[in-house]
């Protein structure tokens, strides 16, 4: 029992790009268990089979079962307003009222960060470009910066 205590929390999410909704829902499965985790990114059923926890990838919403993907077409859950979930959401809608220690943190907080990573995740769009060729700077912008450029994938070749 005491190694089960000990050895890391095995999470995966998908291999390829990174995404802002993947990202999020790993920092607030890590805020939540408060625990060393190990994270595996993987397309392959083998390897979900071994993870504790599952994010974005396997075509499964069972969170008795840890398992948190929104890509299936029988997926519809939404919130009031009419933002589907992604991964990101769906960690903060199980975790992320525990993690703020309130109620309303936790809503505030789906209010202004969450919801936005979800919409640009599943394709709405919330604002609209006034201007040609300006947009904003957003989180999933950030998050992308970290993905390797053409010319580096070119260079990895």
């Amino acid at each position: 029992m005491l190694s089960f205590l000990s050895r890391k929390i095995k999470v995966v999410v998908h291999s390829g790009k990174f995404h802002a909704d993947d990202v999020s829902a790993v920092a607030i499965l890590s805020l939540y268990l408060d625990k060393p985790i190990k994270i595996f990114r993987s397309r392959d059923k083998n390897v979900w089979a071994q993870m504790d926890y599952v994010f974005d990838v396997g075509g499964e919403y069972k969170p008795e079962e840890n398992k948190f993907d929104h890509h299936q077409e029988s997926f519809k859950l939404q919130r009031e307003n009419g933002i589907g979930y992604s991964s990101a959401g769906l960690a903060w809608k199980h975790f992320g009222e525990k993690i703020s220690g309130s109620h309303e943190v936790w809503k505030k907080v789906d209010e202004k960060i969450i919801q936005y990573i979800d919409a640009d995740d599943i394709g709405i769009e919330l604002y609209k470009n006034n201007f040609e060729g300006i947009s904003p700077y957003a989180f999933g912008d950030y998050i992308d910066s970290f993905n390797p450029t053409s010319l580096e994938k070119k260079e990895s070749s």
